[in-house]
């Protein structure tokens, strides 16, 4: 009986003189190891190609950033990311934070008011950038970028000149 080795894809077959095919004793030791291979190659793939479409909505998110900026529009920022690359972006103007909770009442009356002042300043054509945020995830946990700026109480105004922050003002009432 002789048999001939044969790898096809992610298992070894053995061939005896009958023709039959059947598992080679190595391969039913190595089996997991092809097997793991494979999905290795899988996940590698699949790990680069979600890698560049973060890659991609980051630059389309930088782009609209910049666009944002020139055109004098509020900007919603998702994350502390998000806050640096408006920062960065805005150069030598002053960047307007206002940080808010969707359950809190006084912050929807900050909030008119807030787009009432960017209108202001859009119309003077200060060199001001209005961003807001949300300071509670969809989880009900704080945000990284309340976190980051120790925000203990909604409304809260963070102002950055030159990429530092300049003043805070804030509520009294804890969120």
């Amino acid at each position: 009986m002789t048999s001939l080795g044969l790898r096809n894809g992610t298992r070894c077959f053995s061939r005896n003189v009958s023709g039959a095919h059947r598992l080679s004793q190595a391969c039913k030791m190595s089996r997991r190891c092809c097997v793991r291979a494979t999905a290795l190659h899988i996940d590698r793939r699949s790990g680069l190609e979600s890698a560049w479409r973060r890659q991609e909505e980051a630059e389309a998110r930088q782009e609209r950033f910049t666009t944002d900026i020139a055109e004098g529009n509020l900007i919603t920022v998702p994350d502390a990311a998000g806050l640096d690359t408006v920062i960065e972006r805005a150069g030598s103007q002053l960047v307007v934070v206002f940080l808010f909770s969707r359950q809190c009442g006084v912050c929807k009356d900050a909030a008119q008011r807030f787009e009432q002042l960017r209108n202001e300043a859009h119309r003077a054509k200060a060199r001001v950038v209005f961003v807001q945020h949300d300071v509670e995830t969809d989880y009900g946990d704080k945000s990284d970028l309340s976190r980051l700026y120790n925000v203990r109480a909604v409304p809260c105004f963070l102002f950055f000149d030159g990429g530092a922050v300049v003043s805070t003002v804030s509520a009294g009432s804890p969120y």
